[in-house]
This record gives C-alpha cells, sequence and structure tokens, in this order.
C-alpha cells in the first residue's frame, strides 16, 4: 500500500472512532444511568418528558499543574423547556450583593455590618434586630449564610430588596446571563409591590451610620424570556381548585446550564471569562464557598445545632436524597451546592470533591414530580420519586468519576 492509500485509510479510520466516541460521549449519562438496576431510574428513565428532567455532568481532570479541565456532558438539556427555580435564585443573589458591597467602597462598611431595613411601601417589612446573630443584628453576612446553610426565603428576601430588580439585572445582563430573571421576594406580592425595594441602612458596631439607600423603584416590568408559560391541569386556590394552568410568565427564572456557569464562576473564576466572574474579594470566595459546603449543624452563628428540621443532608439532594437520619460530618465527600424546590420542581445544582479519593465533578439536575397536575396543593411526588432518584443520579456520577478520573 502505497503512502497516501495509508493516509486516507489512517485518517477514515480515525474519523470513524472519533464519530463512534462522540456518539458515545452524548449519551453519557444515558447509558450510566441504563446501567442502575434501581427501579426509581428505570421509572425515571422510561419517561424523562414527564418529568421535565434536565441534567448536566462536568467532568474535572487536572493537568498536572494542577489546573482543572472541564468536559461537559448533558442529558435533556433545554434552555426552552422551563422550569420553576425556586431557592436556585439565591446564589447569584448572594454574589451580586456581595459584589455590589464591593462596589461601593464605603470606608467600614462590609458584609458584617449592621443592616437595619425599613419599609415604605405596600408588602414591605421591617427588620433590625437578629436573634440568631452573635451581636443580635442583622447583616448581609447573616443573610447568605441563612440562604446556603438552610436555604431561608426571608434572608433572601432581605438581599434582594438591597440590590433591587434594576441593578440585579442590568448586572446579570452585563455578565451575559441574559436569560436570569429575578423578579420576586418569596413573600406574595404582586409584580408591581415586587419592583418597590425597601429603604436601608448599614451601621457599624458602635450604631454609627456607614451608609443610606432609599427605597427604589424599576419602573420597566421585566418578564421571563420565554414568554407564556403554561404549567399543570390547575392550581388550589383557597379550598377550591381552578382548573386553569398556571402562568410562569411573572415568576423567576434561571437555565440549569447558567445556574452551572455561576457555581462555578464562584468555585473556579479563572476557569470562566472575566465578563462572567462577579466583582468579589479573595474574602468574598472563602465566604461563599465555606457556607456552599458546611452542614447547618456545623454552623455557630446562625446556630441549627439543636433543631432536628436542619439536618446534614437537608439540601444535599444529590448523592444523599433528603435522610434525615445520615450524619455527614466525618464524610471525606464536601458537596458545595444550592438547591430548589417548590411547586414540583426540585433541582440541584454542586460540586464534588472527596480528596479521599481524589474525585471531582460537577452535576446539576431539575425534575418535575406532580403526578396530579394540581399546583399549591402540596401533593408532589418529592419524597418517593425526587429525592431518591437525585440521590442514585449523584452515586451513579461519583462512582464514574471515581473510576475515570484518567
Amino acid at each position: 500500500m502505497n503512502t497516501s492509500k495509508f493516509f486516507f485509510l489512517f485518517l477514515f479510520v480515525f474519523i470513524f472512532i472519533s464519530l463512534i466516541g462522540n456518539a458515545q460521549d452524548k449519551k453519557l449519562i444515558e447509558n450510566l444511568l441504563r446501567k442502575d438496576t434501581s427501579s426509581i431510574v428505570k421509572l425515571v428513565l422510561d419517561s424523562p418528558a414527564k418529568y421535565r428532567l434536565q441534567i448536566i455532568y462536568t467532568q474535572i481532570k487536572r493537568k498536572k499543574n494542577g489546573t482543572p479541565k472541564f468536559t461537559q456532558y448533558t442529558y435533556r438539556l433545554n434552555e426552552k423547556e422551563y422550569f420553576y427555580p425556586a431557592s436556585l435564585v439565591k446564589l447569584p443573589v448572594c454574589a451580586l450583593a456581595l459584589q455590589k458591597l464591593n462596589e461601593l467602597e464605603v470606608d467600614g462598611l462590609d458584609k458584617n455590618s449592621r443592616m437595619i431595613t425599613a419599609t415604605d411601601y405596600d408588602c414591605q417589612t421591617p427588620e433590625a434586630k437578629d436573634t440568631t446573630s452573635k451581636d443580635g443584628y442583622p447583616s448581609l453576612a447573616m443573610y447568605i449564610k441563612k440562604m446556603l446553610l438552610v436555604s431561608d426565603n426571608m434572608a433572601f428576601n432581605r438581599a434582594y430588596e438591597f440590590l433591587g430588580q434594576e441593578y440585579v439585572h442590568k448586572n446579570l445582563a452585563k455578565k451575559k446571563y441574559k436569560k436570569v430573571r429575578i423578579l420576586h421576594r418569596f413573600w406574595g406580592c404582586d409584580t408591581l409591590m415586587n419592583r418597590h425595594t425597601n429603604p436601608i441602612s448599614f451601621y457599624d458596631n458602635k450604631g454609627e451610620i456607614l451608609y443610606d439607600q432609599e427605597g427604589a423603584f424599576y419602573p420597566k416590568q421585566l418578564s421571563n424570556p420565554l414568554g407564556d408559560i403554561l404549567i399543570g391541569k390547575g392550581r388550589l386556590v383557597d379550598t377550591a381548585i381552578v382548573y386553569k394552568p398556571k402562568n410562569f410568565k411573572y415568576n423567576n427564572s434561571v437555565s440549569l446550564s447558567d445556574e452551572t456557569e455561576i457555581l462555578k464562576s464562584i468555585l473556579f473564576p479563572k476557569s470562566v471569562r472575566k465578563r462572567k466572574r462577579f466583582k468579589l474579594t479573595d474574602d468574598d470566595y472563602t465566604f461563599l464557598k465555606k457556607y456552599l459546603s458546611m452542614y447547618p449543624a456545623q454552623s455557630d452563628y446562625p446556630n441549627y445545632k439543636t433543631d432536628s428540621t436542619y439536618f446534614d443532608a437537608y439540601k444535599k439532594y444529590l448523592y444523599y436524597g433528603k435522610n434525615p437520619k445520615l450524619s455527614l460530618s466525618d464524610s471525606s465527600l464536601k458537596i458545595y451546592n444550592i438547591v430548589g424546590q417548590a411547586l414540583g420542581f426540585t433541582a440541584d445544582c454542586a460540586y464534588f470533591f472527596d480528596p479521599k479519593t481524589k474525585t471531582e465533578f460537577m452535576l446539576s439536575a431539575v425534575i418535575y414530580t406532580n403526578a396530579d397536575g394540581i399546583l399549591y396543593d402540596d401533593k408532589y411526588e418529592y419524597n418517593y420519586i425526587a429525592f431518591p432518584f437525585l440521590e442514585r443520579l449523584g452515586k451513579d456520577v461519583y462512582q464514574y468519576s471515581k473510576t475515570n478520573k484518567k
């Protein structure tokens, strides 16, 4: 065989093998889960559209110099298939709140400064004390801790009010997270009320004023970038079911891709484009990483040690499900994550790191469990389908990552 023929044969074989490899890669997650013999995984994979399932697995391999290399695999990822993000929006709000403090450049003002919230419009509530903090006063640091430790909704409301809709959306747009919409408190306010945000003042530990922020109003009515999104057969209103789908047009939204990228920008800032990073200090990054991975009982302020509601696996859906009997403090596996759960949707966006087995990866997933199609009736199959499936998914991907590090 002459040289030219050998070259073309080699090229053909190389392309053929590459095509087969790429096809396998595209089905990596599905093939991985198909090997799981548990009934819950089979149930979900047999009807993925019914469960509105989306998954992102980001393989992380380290170069010789320690620099991480990221390879992403997806399953049914679709930015046009809406899911209600619930508490996932707390992660960008935490990062933006710290960024805004840095941009103010007020001498003495930081995340630990006393943060006093007043009112000047309907559906607003004041806050001047915090019995869970060391000094008895609220602060942005305490609000962020509560959001990341136990997904506290009132803490989110306070950070949302500090930011205001205009700041949130202009900054997310600059960072090219153009499809993220954070439009409302977790409080039941209407669209107009949510465009009004509270007056807020910051003080030092002697009670001296550091910064005054007037109440704000964003005149532009924002909406979901996907437009009208109708989900469900009906809604429970008071005690009666109204058989009409819910329209999520004015609800919060974030794609699984953007949430994964935001978490990645916090944990691995140098791995994302500069424009997609938040303006955070080294101390900010350390602070966020600490509370993204911490279990509730490991915190002193706020203290959840004696509250059985907040067990170790309270918000570690991937890998642990939501098992109140697990004690995780001695585990070598660390999970840095943010979760969301509401209206039948359950989501978890996480980074896994186990120094004992030298295993690390990112994993994000969302699943919808609402068999009767009725929203607000609290009859969602979280415990029977969502949490068991996410537990199996996390463990399957962990085992795969553990044995495929090279």
